[in-house]
């Protein structure tokens, strides 16, 4: 007897494909939605002129007063205004004697003469109670309908204007800084009326400043070390991601994960001279110069390659396959290498300058996340975000010659310039790790406030800076005692930071 074919009728199959369609739909949403998420962690749109405000306290110790902030807007010249993200909205004193970002936002290119703050409220704690101040309008503002002293409890919020003088041109940006008198702000025992000055500020020199970039409004931000204070910013491409300093030390490369370039900023000016287009998807995360600092590599994890390009010229040479996933690499003194830690194919890549071509790909642990060179340019440092060990390679033989137990979750390794040893960071628990190389072994772990991405240490080596997205700033920590340090505030989600030395 032949064998029966069950046919299915076309009303059968039909349900069928409605709900193979609707689950590809829905696949496609669920992915526009993660791809709209990662856009906004990396700002993508952040390609506008900005500008970001920033409020320093002095004699914040005579009174300990809070602001409470409703809104900033800055007036063009023509008089409209423009409303900027408020940052924190409510401010002490006490925390603004170190200058901090209170606004920031993307404005259109133009001319701007007025910064207008609008408070709704002010108070200050005198024996341990609350003290509400009354808001005093500005001379000339004053409602006669309202009387001379209202009861504070019925507060009516009042706009300070300060005058500015601030020009953007497309891409541009630029820090106004307000400086608060704190006892000049107090004209009664409970009256306020903020005495508030603006400056635009450039750095009056480059050398040993820090730049740290802010991937959340893809800016460069100028920060004295010796303050802790913000002096500059400079525009640069969506989501910067990695910095890396021209031999000159007049220039610094930026590598934009969001939009998969390269900008070249002009530290004098603090503005950026040229943008070097790789490719939308590149998410390039990685930058470095070589030894002889004529080349410049980027690592690109989303096209599993590194662009090499002219240093001096700032022009594309070759596009160079490596693993998958490239994260982070590093060049080695007295090598023509560069040393590329793939993290989805746990190996390192090892390119050869002089054939701009990779020649050898060691193995190393599950998921490299970390490499650098020792000072003598003799070691390759590998630290894993999955394998617990920092593994040590030989730099021209390639062989591993050591391997350290430090723990996972590892984000960034720093040789000490002045010693052989090196440091480690930690995401969980967040912390940095002193790493003797002598002993292959840890000697010290220095508890931090949050995970820092990347690390620096400026010249006289007593202190190493490290950019702590989550944390909103520049994680600080003495390496001779040991101890963490008050961080810096800068930007929102600094990504990376260098010194210029």
């Amino acid at each position: 007897m032949p064998p029966r074919i069950r046919l299915e009728r076309p009303h059968a199959v039909r349900p069928r494909l409605r709900v193979a369609w609707a689950f590809a739909l829905g696949m496609l949403v669920l992915s526009g939605c993660a791809e709209r998420r990662r856009a906004q962690e990396l700002g993508v749109s952040a390609t506008g002129p900005r500008v970001d405000v920033y409020l320093n306290a002095r004699g914040a110790q005579t009174e300990p007063v809070v602001l409470e902030i409703e809104s900033v807007r800055l007036r063009d010249s023509s008089g409209g205004e423009r409303e900027l993200d408020v940052l924190r909205p409510l401010v002490s004193a006490t925390a603004a004697e170190r200058r901090i970002a209170i606004a920031g936002g993307e404005v259109t290119a133009g001319g701007y003469r007025a910064l207008i703050l609008r408070l709704r409220g002010a108070h200050v704690t005198r024996d341990g109670r609350r003290l509400d101040l009354r808001l005093v309008p500005p001379a000339g503002h004053e409602d006669p309908t309202i009387g001379p002293l209202p009861d504070p409890a019925v507060q009516i919020a009042q706009d300070y204007e300060v005058s500015v003088q601030v020009n953007l041109l497309e891409r541009g940006a630029a820090a106004v800084f307000l400086d608060w008198n704190v006892a000049d702000s107090l004209v009664g025992s409970a009256e306020f009326l903020p005495a508030l000055a603006a400056t635009l500020e450039l750095p009056t020199s480059r050398l040993g400043l820090l730049y740290a970039c802010d991937a959340a409004n893809g800016s460069v931000l100028a920060v004295d070390r010796a303050s802790g204070e913000v002096v500059g910013n400079g525009r640069v491409g969506a989501g910067p991601l990695a910095l890396a300093l021209g031999r000159d030390r007049r220039t610094l490369f930026v590598a934009n994960g969001g939009d998969g370039s390269i900008t070249v900023l002009d530290l004098q000016r603090i503005q950026a001279d040229l943008t070097v287009p790789i490719r939308f998807g590149a998410g390039t995360c990685d930058l470095v110069l070589s030894a002889d600092q004529r080349y410049l590599a980027a690592a690109n994890p989303g096209l599993d390659s590194v662009t090499l390009l002219d240093a001096t010229l700032a022009t594309r040479l070759r596009e160079i396959p490596v693993g998958r996933s490239p994260v982070r690499m590093c060049a080695a003194p007295g090598t023509r290498r560069l040393y590329v830690a793939n993290s989805r194919s746990d190996d390192v890549s090892v390119i050869d300058l002089d054939a701009q071509a990779v020649v050898a790909t060691p193995s190393v642990g599950q998921a490299p996340s970390a490499i650098a060179s020792d000072r003598r340019g003799s070691e390759i440092l590998v630290g894993h975000r999955l394998t617990p060990n920092v593994v040590v390679l030989d730099a021209r033989s390639l062989q591993q010659v050591a391997s350290v137990l430090v723990g996972t979750g590892v984000t960034a390794i720093l040789s000490d310039r002045l010693r052989d040893r090196f440091y480690v960071a930690r995401s969980n628990p967040p912390e940095i790790l002193v790493v003797e190389r002598r002993l292959s072994a840890v000697v010290r772990r220095i508890p931090i406030t949050g995970p820092v991405t990347r690390l620096v240490q400026p010249p006289e080596g007593s202190l190493i800076f490290g950019s702590s997205p989550d944390s909103g700033g520049l994680v600080v920590v003495d390496v001779s005692l040991g101890v963490e340090k008050p961080l810096l505030p800068c930007g929102v989600r600094p990504s990376d930071v260098v010194v210029v030395e």
